[in-house]
């Protein structure tokens, strides 16, 4: 059963300006809450003010891995959270109007969103959550008939998805409020129709789609009736080697392990993995990305290190361990990203500092980067995305401020092996 819903857009939002008061207000969920600082944050130091965005005056940090079988160059080139320590992680990004746009999660202000033209210079163009401090943090940006949207995280009155042309002026969809909703944190492009998925600890997880931003749909609730499946984590789009194109949403659920579903139609899900790819510790199917005939996907494991899969039909999957296993800090595959042929893993780990890792489709692996680019803080990388023919990292730091990797294409340094047979 599809549910709809529309609404008249309010007025524009610019850059600094006010709430759409027009929002249903729900009580704060203490669990929820917690729940997500125990995830997030860390410590929380004292912050910052406005950040100007100019690149560090320091020399860049080069961080490489020297048992790698390529040589990537990363330069740094935002510190401290662009200049405000308040911005603890770069959330999301997305490449739109040929400018790199970075969503920050922010708890004191509300998220931040900065863009650049060149990644050398950095411009603030959303300052404070779209006018609410309880928008903590933009944790979707996705490009979609000629605008950015934006999705919120938001536990206390819902999550808001935001929308602009021109990257400065920003206007709130009618996306609706429903009690439970915390956050948007996937969205996908299927079938010319935009797709997001929601997290709810309550009732379930859901997904909408719209195909003007103004009238969604609800096509997807309680976790596809199963109300575990708190949140649809990941959405990504496969064409299997059927030659059909399919949606396929990953969930975190706690209770059972994270699942796996998949539609033709966008509103008809069929269950292609259950119970964690066979562990309950797999929680969630976290990330995921398509490489030439594969479809790939991470997870995210509470007490080991997460795990690595690969489909080309979508329902039979080889797994992939880590080039260096056995390192249990490495609990998430926050963001998954394609550059140079290869998918990069950006790991959280609090206790080592982030690693990145790239698999070739042979499949080769090589452990890219550790210790959060020579700074343990940067206990993430929790967005990867390509722009310009450079690859860039943003990672999650609660301590320091989220940084701004970036890196060209590798340069070899020895002939590549299966680190899985060392």
């Amino acid at each position: 059963m599809l549910e709809s819903f529309s609404s008249e857009m309010g007025s524009p939002h610019p850059a600094q300006g006010v709430r759409d008061r027009d929002s249903v207000a729900m009580p704060a969920s203490s669990s929820s809450s917690i729940l997500l600082a125990a995830l997030l944050v860390t410590t929380l130091p004292g912050r910052g003010l406005a950040a100007t965005g100019a690149p560090p005056s320091a020399p860049a940090v080069i961080a490489e891995n020297p048992e790698s079988n390529v040589y990537y160059d990363w330069e740094r080139l935002t510190t401290d959270g662009f200049d405000n320590h308040g911005n603890d992680y770069a959330w999301s990004a997305e490449v739109f109007r040929d400018e790199l746009y970075v969503g920050t999660l922010n708890l004191l202000t509300g998220g931040q969103v900065w863009r650049s033209g060149d990644g050398d210079n950095w411009e603030q163009v959303e300052g404070a959550g779209f006018g609410s401090v309880f928008n903590e943090g933009i944790r979707t940006l996705i490009a979609y008939h000629g605008l950015l949207y934006a999705g919120t995280n938001n536990t206390t009155t819902g999550p808001e998805i935001w929308r602009t042309r021109n990257g400065v002026e920003w206007e709130r969809t009618s996306f609706p409020t429903r009690i439970g909703n915390l956050s948007v944190r996937a969205a996908a492009i299927f079938q010319d129709q935009l797709y997001v998925g929601v997290w709810n600890q309550l009732f379930g997880g859901q997904i909408w789609r719209t195909n003007n931003g103004m009238d969604w749909q609800r096509v997807a609730k309680n976790g596809l009736g199963r109300i575990t499946n708190q949140d649809f984590s990941v959405l990504q789009v496969f064409t299997s080697d059927d030659g059909i194109e399919r949606l396929y949403a990953g969930t975190l659920n706690p209770v059972r392990g994270g699942e796996l579903y998949r539609s033709e139609n966008g509103v008809d899900f069929e269950q292609v993995v259950e119970g964690g790819f066979g562990t309950l510790f797999n929680q969630a199917i976290w990330s995921g990305a398509v490489l030439d005939d594969w479809l790939w996907v991470g997870t995210m494991n509470i007490l080991f290190e997460y795990e690595i899969f690969r489909s080309r039909d979508g329902v039979t999957w080889e797994q992939l361990p880590p080039p260096y296993p056995g390192n249990f800090q490495n609990h998430y595959a926050w963001d998954m990203g394609v550059f140079d042929d290869r998918i990069f893993v950006g790991s959280l780990n609090i206790l080592d500092g982030a690693e990145l890792y790239a698999f070739d489709n042979d499949p080769v692996s090589d452990l890219i980067m550790l210790n959060g680019f020579g700074r343990v803080t940067n206990y993430g990388v929790r967005v990867l995305e390509e722009f310009h023919g450079d690859f860039y990292a943003g990672t999650a730091n609660p301590n320091d401020g989220c940084e701004m990797w970036r890196t060209p294409s590798a340069s070899p340094r020895r002939p590549r092996r299966d680190s899985r047979k060392d």
